[in-house]
């Protein structure tokens, strides 16, 4: 600034430099400026008062959560072991199932020789 003559202009000492009254257009968007920060304020400061008020219901809700987390878990646990045991007794009832047709044969040999002995014995009593 000094090369070309303006060193008070670059220091700024001359108070008139940087001011001068606004124009009434200036005046009105500052003063809506103005209002709508104030609009824009309270607005701020209902979303605080809501937020207070839900702050506790939040809270209840984490802890409510917690809790049901927790019963999931156990009752995942349980639904493990549950599973576990059903696949035990479905092994268990294939196995009786099939001793089961194994017995039951047996039995209808046996019935079917015992019917033959009796059938036999008329036979003989009758000839």
């Amino acid at each position: 600034a000094s090369l070309l003559g303006l060193r008070d202009i670059a220091r700024g000492t001359d108070p008139e430099d940087g001011r001068r009254n606004m124009t009434g257009e200036e005046e009105g968007a500052l003063a809506a400026m103005k209002k709508r920060d104030g609009e824009l304020d309270q607005q701020v400061g209902e979303i605080g008062k809501v937020i207070e008020r839900l702050d506790p219901l939040a809270k209840q809700i984490g802890v409510t959560a917690d809790r049901q987390r927790i019963r999931a878990e156990g009752l995942n646990t349980d639904v493990s072991k549950a599973e576990h045991d059903i696949e035990s007794l479905n092994k268990r009832v294939t196995d009786i199932m099939k001793y089961e047709k194994n017995t039951n044969f047996c039995c209808q040999m046996v019935l079917g020789v015992s019917l033959l002995c009796c059938v036999g014995f008329i036979f003989q009593q009758v000839s």
